[in-house]
């Protein structure tokens, strides 16, 4: 579960399409009951430090499309520091 969420963008997620991915970063996190689909069983909780994530995207371990783009994006908010929550 998260507290607060923070946009960080939309973006085309192909040339020429309107289709539009929304990113957000998720704030003040807690581990809630899981339901997960039939789908879903196999799947893994983890938790990665921002740096651990980036370096997961530079080695391509990184498996969602619009993931390692919302990180890369998280991250430098936070270096310029960009604390607001929106």
């Amino acid at each position: 579960m998260a507290e607060t969420w923070r946009s960080l963008g939309s973006y085309a997620m192909t040339l020429g399409s309107t289709a539009r991915v929304h990113l957000f970063e998720a704030r003040r996190l807690s581990v809630g009951p899981q339901e997960l689909t039939p789908t879903e069983q196999d799947f893994k909780l983890s938790w990665w430090s921002m740096g651990d994530a980036i370096d997961a995207v530079a080695q391509g371990r990184f498996l969602l499309p619009a993931g390692p783009l919302a990180l890369l994006l998280a991250d430098s908010r936070v270096r310029v520091g960009d604390h607001r929550e929106d």
